[in-house]
């Protein structure tokens, strides 16, 4: 069976979805599948080694190109895919800083038009690929923000199977002005027609996707997040002499962890309220908080709010 994985990279920061579309396309090799993960808008940036292809499509340099400047669609095709080589793509999103919130929404309902939006040529080279060349029997969309190709490549491969992720498409559109984001979410519910499967992690963001999209839960699967614990297997621990020895060792510092990116979406700010809560009961005077993820700079003067409310509460030793 052969599976084209198409991933969306994130502009060069570790994204949780990146990482786990490169670690279930290695478990997918690992159990026979053909599995080619093909990334979309940049590189992936994974936190082990990444089995991506090197080809990139829907360079994100020449959509946004293309978007704002559509004449450059009259551009050569040998010139524009100067401008998908990975190098230079991982150059520019790592000098790019925030993007207009309204830009970001007519890009996105270019690109959720497929072949009759600003990017056609871009749709119509990745299905002549996938047609013609790669000729897989079943395509993963890692999420339904880049299935705008997706009617182009039902009529050119009937007999193709697609499924698309729902992962984080919900906070994409949240960002969006009000017009914009209706426009966006009526454009994904009339993409349904050319997915045979949706596949979420959890019942919750079934119901809400489900619900924001018209989606009926019939057609959405639920399949929980899961890791390769391969790398952490160790030697089983020696049975401890002393129980209460043992416990009092553990318990030396009780951890609260975070890992994720840093920004309001993902919750830290209830986290750190919570922290600071139990903190200040002398139960729980072990207690550290231990934060990892992203943070990017339109997020620096959130992080930098958190931080100072943990100083007011006298907990900057403990976290």
């Amino acid at each position: 069976m052969k599976v084209v994985f198409l991933t969306a990279g994130a502009a060069g920061m570790f994204c949780g979805s990146c990482m786990h579309d490169n670690a279930l396309a290695k478990a997918l090799r690992a159990i026979g599948v053909d599995c080619l993960l093909q990334p979309t808008y940049t590189p992936i940036r994974t936190d082990e080694t990444s089995i991506a292809d090197e080809h990139l499509f829907f360079g994100g340099i020449q959509i946004y190109l293309l978007q704002v400047m559509p004449w450059t669609r009259f551009v050569p095709q040998r010139i524009r895919r100067l401008l998908d080589w990975p190098p230079l793509v991982r150059f520019a999103s790592r000098r790019a800083s925030s993007t207009d919130a309204a830009m970001l929404g007519d890009l996105a309902i270019s690109m959720l038009r497929g072949s009759h939006g600003n990017q056609g040529d871009e749709v119509l080279r990745i299905v002549s690929w996938l047609a013609d060349e790669v000729r897989p029997d079943a395509i993963v969309l890692s999420n339904l923000l880049i299935g705008g190709l997706l009617p182009m490549l039902k009529q050119r491969m009937p007999e193709t199977r697609t499924a698309v992720m729902l992962q984080g498409d919900d906070i994409f559109l949240d960002h969006l002005p009000e017009k914009q984001r209706a426009e966006a979410i009526s454009l994904c519910g009339e993409l349904q027609s050319s997915v045979d499967v949706f596949i979420t992690n959890s019942h919750f963001y079934a119901h809400k996707m489900g619900s924001l999209l018209g989606i009926d839960r019939e057609r959405i699967e639920v399949v929980p997040l899961s890791i390769d614990v391969a790398p952490f297997v160790t030697d089983p621990v020696p049975r401890a002499t002393n129980v209460a020895t043992a416990e009092s060792t553990a318990r030396e510092v009780f951890r609260l962890g975070y890992l994720a990116r840093v920004a309001p979406e993902k919750g830290l700010h209830r986290l750190v309220d919570g922290f600071i809560r139990l903190a200040a009961d002398a139960k729980n005077s072990d207690m550290t908080l231990e934060v990892a993820g992203w943070l990017g700079p339109a997020n620096q003067a959130y992080f930098d709010s958190l931080l100072a409310r943990i100083r007011g509460a006298g907990l900057e030793h403990r976290f």
